[in-house]
């Protein structure tokens, strides 16, 4: 009787042993799988964060506003909503709804480009840009002022189209003023050098591409001595 109670014994005290210890291991990883799911969200809430911010800048020129404003993760977009306010109580309304490929600067990556109507009865118009991503999340960028009574004082260059092979520079100067304008290809050989007389506001210059490579990039170049302003334009976009 006595070797039968010592294995009976055994075999329950082993019963209690695999038990507790399957207990112990089942609470461990549970904490695990807790903790690890808690640090991904975490890092996935930083991470958005981070990939996600709007720079939004603009310009009063000839009862119109022009925006302009950079995504840093523009391909997340679904599209984007321009608001604004024409009081100091900041209290936006939709203005348009956009697509990206609507308003796409096509001389820079993660750019994007929207002319407003200005009103005249409003010396400062407060504008933000609302992001919608494809997954139904939205921001918003800061809130700018744009000031009719005050035009942009530097040089720029707005718009560059392309009309079957014919390019169109849209530049604005804030002066009567001589300019000289270079085009170069993307190896930096010079196509064509012009000097031409810019008006105050906005001013066109066109170019016919002629048997220049579809595939090929222009680079337009504006110089008045004290600033040269430099854009890059893929006639591949535009064909």
């Amino acid at each position: 009787m006595k070797p039968n109670q010592t294995k009976t014994g055994t075999l329950s005290a082993l019963r209690s042993f695999t038990t507790k210890t399957l207990q112990v291991i089942t609470i461990a990883v549970f904490t695990v799988i807790m903790y690890t799911n808690t640090y991904a969200n975490d890092n996935n809430s930083n991470n958005t964060n981070f990939l996600e911010s709007i720079n939004l800048k603009g310009y009063s020129e000839n009862q119109s506003d022009f925006l302009q404003w950079e995504v840093s993760n523009p391909s997340a977009v679904a599209y984007f909503t321009i608001v604004s306010s024409k009081n100091t109580d900041m209290q936006f309304n939709d203005v348009a709804s956009v697509h990206p490929m609507e308003c796409a600067d096509q001389s820079k990556n993660a750019t994007f480009n929207y002319k407003c109507q200005s009103s005249t009865e409003q010396d400062v118009v407060y504008y933000k840009v609302r992001v919608t991503f494809q997954d139904n999340h939205t921001m918003e960028s800061d809130f700018i002022g744009i000031n009719k009574l005050q035009q942009s004082a530097s040089l720029n260059i707005s718009e560059i189209k392309n009309q079957g092979g014919l390019i169109t520079l849209t530049f604005k100067s804030p002066k009567n003023q001589s300019l000289t304008l270079n085009i170069l290809n993307k190896a930096g050989r010079l196509l064509e050098a012009n000097n031409i007389v810019a008006m105050e506001g906005t001013n066109t210059y066109s170019y016919n591409t002629g048997n220049i490579s579809s595939n090929e990039m222009l680079i337009f170049s504006l110089n008045n001595q004290d600033e040269q302003i430099t854009k890059k334009f893929m006639l591949a976009s535009a064909w």
